[in-house]
């Protein structure tokens, strides 16, 4: 093997590799934000989401074909509880579950301030899942736990979601919709220059090997 042939062996064909693989792995776009209904707000009112049989729903739009990961909202709570966990739900009508649904605990938590009523104000983050298509969906939360039991409610605001509260099998219109941001995947992601640079160097190294090993080839059969 000549000297060229083992420094493309041993050098380029790993890097070739590598860059192919790293192309391939590439996330789209994680984690980003694809709906905001509003910061937390802390100060208009709240909506019970611990009770047993009540459903808190919230409408909200996505603009691209997305994979749901996460969701950050604004709960109440009496001061030395902390958030625990919550019973959730993605649908295509009110308190719906035909997208995805299931139970997440809380995490990347933060007491924001006591507000005039002497109420916690927490901003909590929990997973959240399902693949959805550009068009109208409901946020639906319930069932929510804390770790002294107390109750648990989500933080109202002016945002241009519609809301609705299913209590038992009552629907019932609220009156402000609630704080809460949904972040996601989005498909179809156009690969930045790096990748496309990465690629091409990778596809030419790969094809300086093909030609330099079929050089030796034919000189060997020459020989």
């Amino acid at each position: 093997m000549t000297r060229t042939t083992n420094f493309i062996t041993r050098r380029i064909v790993p890097f070739a590799f590598a860059a192919l693989l790293a192309f391939a792995a590439r996330p789209v776009k994680a984690d980003t934000l694809l709906y905001t209904n509003g910061a937390v707000n802390g100060t208009i009112d709240s909506d019970d989401i611990s009770s047993a049989g009540v459903t808190v729903s919230d409408s909200f739009t996505i603009s691209a074909n997305s994979t749901l990961t996460a969701a950050t909202i604004g709960l109440w709570m009496k001061p030395g509880d902390t958030p625990s966990a919550v019973d959730w739900a993605i649908g295509t009508t009110p308190a719906g579950t035909d997208i995805a649904s299931g139970t997440s605990t809380f995490f990347n938590q933060t007491n924001l301030f006591l507000n005039s009523d002497g109420y916690d104000i927490w901003q909590s983050s929990l997973n959240i899942g399902g693949s959805v298509a550009p068009g109208a969906y409901w946020f639906s939360l319930g069932g929510a736990t804390s770790s002294l039991g107390e109750g648990v409610n989500w933080d109202l605001t002016d945002g241009p979601s519609l809301a609705d509260i299913l209590e038992g099998s009552t629907l019932n219109t609220g009156d402000y919709s609630e704080s809460f941001q949904i972040y996601g995947a989005t498909s179809g992601t156009i690969p930045e220059p790096s990748s496309l640079a990465l690629l091409g160097m990778g596809v030419i190294s790969l094809g300086i090997l093909r030609r330099s090993t079929y050089r030796i080839g034919k000189e060997k059969i020459r020989a």
